[in-house]
């Protein structure tokens, strides 16, 4: 497996560790890349030694659902692209719908959209 995108809940039961950073660590080295959705704390990345930490965008949150999902697509556009680790963690965070809108979907920024915010960081 070359990219793996659990939340921290996930990377941590996983991979038997507590703690964000051991999590991380373990499950790094038995892929290439793993990145973990942190809610509102962002989302971090670590590829070998390289560990990548990005803060949330901020946005007025009324449902949660699909926006790992949002994340991952964002991400692995970047890396598919062949991004470096921060940019891919920051499109996949800009990737996220800014509810509320319906579909969930309606509410996900296009790619230019993206594109912008992650150029005025």
């Amino acid at each position: 497996m070359d990219v793996f995108l659990p939340n921290e809940t996930e990377a941590c039961k996983i991979s038997s560790e507590p703690l964000l950073e051991d999590a991380l660590y373990n499950l790094s080295r038995r892929v290439k890349v793993v990145a973990a959705k942190l809610g509102e704390q962002g989302a971090e990345a670590r590829r070998g030694k390289e560990v990548v930490r990005v803060p949330v965008y901020p946005a007025h949150v009324v449902d949660t659902v699909g926006a790992g999902d949002s994340f991952d697509a964002g991400f692995l556009y970047g890396w598919l692209a062949g991004w470096d680790l921060e940019s891919c963690l920051r499109l996949g965070s800009f990737a996220v719908p800014s509810p509320p809108a319906a579909p969930r979907t309606a509410a996900q920024p296009t790619l230019p959209e993206a594109m912008d915010l992650i150029n005025q960081k």
